[in-house]
């Protein structure tokens, strides 16, 4: 019968793990590179002095989704939903987490506004928001703000 011997860590042996272990860092490094980075665009604009970053839904897919499933945004924070080509536009706010205020421009006039809008759950009946009017854009931003920055109707959006 072969007696049992202790394990001794030769430096072969601690070598070989901590190449392996290096391999393995390489791999989950290169690895987490390849996941793709979603590519938000952010644009400024104005309001009667006041800057606001927009986060840009430009597919259909982002603009589908728009702000579903988010917590909360940000009081000079909101998203911006380029109307190409121009229409009436009908939006709900299935699965929004909070009041929102919805503008409605053509070529950076407002032309309609929505002001704290309800959300709804996908088990509720959601109003329908409609712009009533051909718009090119559509801002969404957090319930209150169009407000309290004194955005209303004839308001004119600035691009700096």
């Amino acid at each position: 019968m072969a007696s049992l011997q202790p394990f001794r860590a030769s430096a072969e042996c601690f070598k070989l793990v901590a190449v392996l272990g290096l391999l393995l860092a390489g791999f989950l490094f290169v690895g987490y590179r390849l996941v793709p980075v979603p590519d938000v665009q952010i644009m400024t604009i104005e309001f009667n002095g006041h800057a606001l970053q927009l986060e840009v839904a430009r597919s259909h897919q982002e603009q589908v989704k728009g702000l579903m499933g988010r917590a909360e945004l940000p009081d000079n924070q909101g998203m911006v939903f380029p109307v190409v080509p121009p229409r009436v536009v009908e939006i709900w706010m299935k699965d929004v987490a909070f009041p929102l205020d919805i503008i409605y421009l053509r070529e950076g006039m407002v032309l309609g506004l929505e002001s704290d809008a309800t959300p709804c759950s996908s088990s509720s009946v959601c109003p329908i928001y409609s712009s009533s009017q051909v718009v090119d854009t559509v801002i969404e931003l957090p319930g209150g703000t169009a407000s309290k920055l004194g955005i209303k109707i004839d308001s004119q959006m600035l691009e700096p």
